[in-house]
């Protein structure tokens, strides 16, 4: 998304003549743009606050954990060394049977799918997310709570 401007900055710049200045001034208005809505806010603001669901996979390495999100697993590899442990599933790397089966095993499952906070995006759209619904239907505790930039997200052990 922002190669794009300077792509039709420099194609403008090297088809017509345009006055150098105004194409300098633009350059920078793009960087200040770039900067002000794509790098600084995913730099200084934590969406999903998902540091204390890491922590708590890192208290806890011994639990069966399903998540939304994969950069709370990239996190827990930076802070543990531990890359991709068996324990920690993305929800939608996971079959549903499979989780069927752990529930009727009498394991417990730590996920934060059921009321995570629901963002507008094509993943979301597509995803049909029929994890979380048997996740949502099964007895389930909740372990933790955290506050977010996109709304309160919550740990929940899911057991039968």
């Amino acid at each position: 998304m922002m190669a794009l401007p300077y792509i039709i900055v420099l194609y403008v710049s090297s088809s017509y003549k345009v006055n150098q200045t105004f194409l300098r001034n633009l350059a920078c208005v793009l960087c200040i743009w770039n900067f002000s809505y794509g790098i600084f806010p995913n730099y200084y603001y934590s969406y999903y606050n998902d540091h204390f669901l890491v922590q708590y996979m890192i208290d806890n390495p011994d639990n069966i954990y399903i998540i939304k999100n994969a950069s709370a697993k990239n996190n827990y590899f930076y802070k543990t060394g531990l890359d991709n442990p068996k324990n920690i599933i993305l929800y939608n790397k996971v079959d549903p049977k499979e989780i069927e089966n752990l529930l009727k095993q009498n394991k417990c499952i730590y996920t934060d799918l059921i009321d995570k906070p629901v963002i507008l995006n094509k993943e979301n759209i597509i995803n049909t997310e029929s994890v979380s619904k048997i996740l949502k239907n099964s007895p389930k505790t909740e372990i933790l709570s955290y506050q977010g930039f996109y709304g309160k997200s919550f740990l929940y052990k899911v057991c039968h």
